[in-house]
C-alpha cells in the first residue's frame, strides 16, 4: 500500500524547515547564529509556533515508515540500508557543507581569521558539525533501538503489545482518555523532564540524551500506529478537548505567576507537548483528508524534501548576509520572503538538476543506490520515502 499523504506530509515537514530557519535572523527576542537587525516580534512568533509542531509531526510519521519498512524486509537488511540514508548524506553535509556554513556566519568576525586548527576546534566544540543534521542522529538511534528491540524479542512482545493498545480502541470512553493528545502530552512531559533531571548527558558537543529523548515519543507512537489502523485513526481524530487543554495550558503559562521551578518547567514543556500533538496530529489528519492524491507536483516536491532540508541552511545563511542593512522596499517583510523563496528554489533545483540526475550525487546526498546514474529502477522510493 503506497502512504502518498504520509510521503507528502514528512516532506512538507522537512521543507518547513525553511520557513523556520529563515525566520531566525529577524526575531527580536530569540537572536539565532545570523542576525538582521530589521527584525519584528511577528517571526518570534512565527517560529515558535513552527517549532512547535513540525519536528514532531516528521518523527510521528518517521516512525510509521520505521514500522512499515521492519515489516517488510529482514531486520538486518532494513537496518543497513538505513543506515546508509541517514549516515552517509549526514557525513556529506557534515564535512562539505557544514565548516563553510561556519565560516560564512563570522565572516565579519573573529572566526575568519582564526588559524585552521582553532577555526576547527571551535566548530567541533560548539556542536556546530552537528547542527540541523540532529535529527538524522536521532532516526539512527530510534532505528537501533527498535532493532535491538526486535531482535532479542523473540516472543513478539512489541506486536503483542500493539494489539493491547488497538484493543483499547474498541473501548471507547477509555480510547478517549488514554490516546487524547492530552494525556500522551503528559506522559511525553514527565519522561523528558525525568531525564532531565536524572540523566541530562551530552554523550558529545551537540548530540545529548535530551534531545533524543524529546522526540522518541512521537517516534514510537507512529511506528505502533503502523500496526493499528484503529489505534492511528483514534489518534488523528480532531477533539475539542485537546484544543480547550491548549488554550488553559497557554493562559496558565501567560497569566499566572509560578515560583516553583519544577512547576514551571512542567507548564512550558506540557504546553510544548500539548502543541505538538494537537497541531501535530491535526496535520496528520489534514494531509490524510487533502493530500492523499496522485500529483506529479507533489511526488516532485516529496522526492526533493529530503535535499531541501540538507542544503537549505547554508542558502538561507548567504542571502540573509547578502541583505544584512540592504534598503529593500518592504523592509524585514519583502527579506524574508526573497530568503523563503530563493532558498526553496535554489534547493529544489540542486536536488533535480544535481543530486537526482547523477549516481554519485544520489548516494552522497540521499543515501541511494538505485542503478546507474540518471535511470531509477520502478518502484525504486524517493529520498523522502528513506525514512
Amino acid at each position: 500500500m503506497r502512504y502518498r499523504y504520509m510521503d507528502s506530509l514528512r516532506a512538507l515537514m522537512l521543507i518547513g524547515g525553511v520557513f523556520y530557519h529563515a525566520a531566525l535572523p529577524y526575531c527580536v527576542i530569540e537572536p539565532w547564529i545570523v542576525r538582521d537587525p530589521s527584525g519584528h516580534v511577528f517571526f518570534d512568533y512565527l517560529s515558535s509556533f513552527l517549532h512547535a509542531f513540525r519536528m514532531p509531526t516528521f518523527f510521528f510519521v518517521s516512525g510509521f515508515f520505521c514500522a512499515m519498512g521492519f515489516s517488510r524486509r529482514a531486520l538486518n537488511q532494513n537496518l543497513k540500508r538505513r543506515l546508509v540514508v541517514f549516515g552517509v548524506p549526514m557525513l556529506t553535509v557534515m564535512i562539505l557543507i557544514q565548516p563553510v556554513e561556519y565560516l560564512l556566519r563570522f565572516e565579519n568576525g573573529s572566526a575568519a581569521h582564526q588559524s585552521a586548527r582553532s577555526f576547527f576546534v571551535s566548530f567541533f566544540s560548539t556542536g556546530d558539525y552537528i547542527g540541523h543534521l540532529w535529527f538524522l542522529l536521532n532516526l539512527i538511534f530510534y532505528y537501533v533501538a527498535i532493532w535491538v528491540f526486535l531482535k532479542i524479542s523473540k516472543e513478539h512482545r512489541f506486536e503483542r503489545v500493539s494489539r493491547s493498545l488497538g484493543s483499547l480502541v474498541q473501548k471507547d470512553l477509555v480510547a478517549k482518555v488514554v490516546f487524547s493528545k492530552t494525556f500522551m502530552a503528559l506522559i511525553s512531559c514527565i519522561l523528558t523532564l525525568a531525564v532531565n533531571h536524572f540523566i541530562g548527558v551530552e554523550i558529545l558537543p551537540g548530540i545529548s540524551i535530551q534531545t533524543v529523548v524529546l522526540f522518541f515519543p512521537f517516534f514510537l507512537i507512529g511506528y505502533i500506529c503502523f500496526t493499528q489502523t484503529g489505534l492511528f485513526e483514534n489518534i488523528i481524530r480532531i477533539r475539542a478537548f485537546d484544543f480547550i487543554v491548549l488554550i488553559l495550558l497557554y493562559a496558565v503559562k501567560q497569566l499566572v505567576h509560578i515560583e516553583n521551578h519544577y512547576a514551571t518547567l512542567f507548564f512550558e514543556w506540557m504546553l510544548w507537548y500539548q502543541v505538538a500533538w494537537t497541531i501535530g496530529m491535526l496535520s496528520v489528519y489534514l494531509s490524510k483528508r487533502f493530500l492523499d492524491i496522485e500529483s506529479r507536483l507533489m511526488r516532485k516536491i516529496a522526492d526533493a524534501g529530503y535535499s531541501i532540508y540538507l542544503l537549505h541552511q547554508i542558502i538561507v545563511v548567504a542571502l540573509v548576509g547578502l541583505f544584512v542593512g540592504a534598503p529593500i522596499p518592504g523592509g524585514y517583510a519583502t527579506k524574508y520572503i526573497v530568503v523563503v523563496a530563493g532558498t526553496l528554489a535554489l534547493t529544489f533545483l540542486l536536488h533535480h538538476g544535481l543530486i537526482a540526475r547523477y549516481r554519485v550525487t544520489r548516494v552522497l546526498f540521499n543515501g541511494r543506490v538505485d542503478g546507474p546514474a540518471g535511470k531509477i529502477r520502478s518502484g525504486s522510493r524517493s529520498p523522502s520515502t528513506a525514512t
